[in-house]
């Protein structure tokens, strides 16, 4: 199952997003693409990660949480 946004099937897209690192409290400047109930967070230093998402229905597009290997990111 996609992951949607007001109806609409957003995986593929990459989209212009700021994740959160709980564990250092780190903001950083991301673009994030969405497959199923996976995100990939791309950083401006050519580095990814996957995280698995909470929920496949995003409800609220400034607050997306998931898990992966580094910790919590949103």
């Amino acid at each position: 199952m996609a992951v949607e946004f007001k109806g609409q099937n957003i995986d593929g897209q990459k989209l212009p997003a700021k994740a959160y690192y709980y564990a250092t409290g780190g903001l950083y400047k991301v673009q994030v693409s969405f497959h199923n109930k996976r995100a990939t967070i791309y950083f401006d230093d050519g580095n990814q990660t996957i995280i698995q998402l909470n929920q496949q229905v995003i409800t609220d597009s400034n607050n997306i949480e998931g898990f992966g290997i580094v910790g919590n990111i949103l």
